[in-house]
């Protein structure tokens, strides 16, 4: 986790600064979505990931963000019993006890 040490006069200053933009609601103008040419997603995490690579995501800050970046062959249906369900891959056939060929479109 990040510190950050704060002098009580930038602590007084950031209050004020932002209860002087609530006031006159320039923030709200944000909240436009439709007006935005760009959007903006935000996300809060207890730190920032050491790598993008998912064969050493072993950190919760890169675990919150590996499902939007990659995609997996197979999936574990959390809702259904935690039973495998595909996800790239369409299909698959167990081959013997520890091998498996994993189909996809076209294959």
């Amino acid at each position: 986790m990040i510190r950050y040490d704060l002098t009580r006069r930038q602590a007084l200053t950031g209050a004020l600064s932002a209860s002087m933009l609530a006031s006159t609601g320039l923030g709200a103008v944000e909240n436009d979505f439709r007006k935005l040419p760009r959007r903006r997603l935000t996300v809060g995490m207890s730190g920032f990931p050491r790598a993008f690579d998912p064969v050493i995501a072993t950190d919760t800050a890169i675990r919150r963000i590996m499902p939007q970046l990659f995609d997996t062959l197979i999936t574990v249906d959390h809702g259904r019993d935690m039973t495998l369900r595909p996800c790239l891959a369409e299909r698959w056939e167990r081959i013997d006890a520890q091998s498996l060929r994993l189909l996809c479109a076209g294959t």
